[in-house]
């Protein structure tokens, strides 16, 4: 696996980590961007994996949902044996990204 897919790959966790931590929340797309300052649509990229970020707006959604920020760099996958949702770090999943 490549940069480029590496990088994929990681954008898609990140927008997986910060929906899944909006909707525990119970904050709309819409309550998350009056918060965080971006629009909607800009969050709907990120939280497809679609859209490139800088350290600033990845600090900013990580405080607009009020966690840390490593939270974000976490995956949450089900258990398959319990059905709990469980974090999972990106390099539980795939060990080359540790290079």
């Amino acid at each position: 696996m490549g940069y480029q897919e590496h990088y994929q790959l990681f954008k898609r966790f990140f927008g997986i980590n910060i929906n899944f931590h909006r909707k525990e929340q119970k904050l709309s797309i819409s309550e998350l961007a009056t918060t965080s300052g971006f629009s909607v649509q800009f969050l709907e990229l990120i939280e497809q994996g679609n859209a490139d970020m800088d350290f600033d707006d990845f600090f900013r959604i990580a405080r607009s949902l009020k966690i840390q920020p490593f939270m974000l760099l976490e995956n949450i996958w089900a258990d398959d044996e319990s059905d709990e949702l469980k974090p999972l770090s990106v390099f539980d999943i795939n060990p080359e990204l540790m290079l």
